[in-house]
């Protein structure tokens, strides 16, 4: 491999990172591999472990509390985020309920959303992977068209998301699966949301690793 192809290879990572695309692999361009990787080898470790055994058990309610934070209602959904939208500050494009693409790689996202919308829109939607802050906003116009219905946005939270939180909320509360589905909500809440904690429920419950 010649010494031109290394560098031009290296100049198109050094785009995907968003840095200076010299060809140089200084410490600049370390920093950024070195932060991609970890961000992306933390996430398929909480994926790995959420199948293992980070099953979580809350109430029905609990979840309506955690839709309703996130869209405020189905109608405000189809009004306002059915189209990615860009929060501001540092985050990243968003699609679905609370599905920030600047804080997910192109494999986990590939992952989550292949098979539930077309295909063009996903490779679309792989073109902002990463992008954060002013970075998403300039990039916004190029993915405002594509649209995700609610189902589909539903689909992804329950099956993709809140596994991923459930595992987390685990770890910050060890032995919370053995609560009743209430005080696990109310775990789930304090960690995902910060919000107060659910009303009782009347005996629903939900399993948070796929649809029960």
């Amino acid at each position: 491999m010649s010494a031109n192809s290394t560098k031009d290879r290296l100049k198109a990572i050094q785009k995907t990172l968003q840095i200076k695309a010299d060809g140089i692999l200084g410490p600049v361009t370390l920093t950024g591999i070195e932060t991609l990787l970890e961000e992306c080898l933390s996430t398929d470790k909480v994926e790995a472990n959420s199948r293992i055994d980070h099953h979580l058990t809350v109430s029905r309610k609990g979840l309506e509390q955690i839709i309703a934070f996130e869209i405020s209602s189905v109608s405000y959904y189809r009004k306002h985020l059915k189209h990615p939208i860009w929060p501001g500050g540092g985050s990243g494009i968003t699609i679905g309920i609370g599905y920030d693409l600047g804080y997910h790689s192109r494999s986990r996202i590939k992952k989550d959303w292949g098979g539930k919308i077309p295909d063009a829109d996903l490779e679309t939607l792989l073109t902002v992977s990463g992008k954060k802050g002013e970075s998403a906003r300039e990039a916004l116009p190029d993915v405002r068209h594509i649209e995700i219905p609610i189902q589909t946005a539903k689909e992804v939270f329950y099956t993709c998301t809140l596994p991923t939180f459930a595992a987390l909320t685990r770890k910050a509360f060890p032995g919370v699966e053995k609560l009743p589905a209430d005080a696990q909500a109310r775990c789930f809440l304090s960690y995902t949301i910060a919000v107060p904690a659910c009303p009782a429920t009347e005996g629903r419950r939900c399993v948070i690793f796929g649809i029960w």
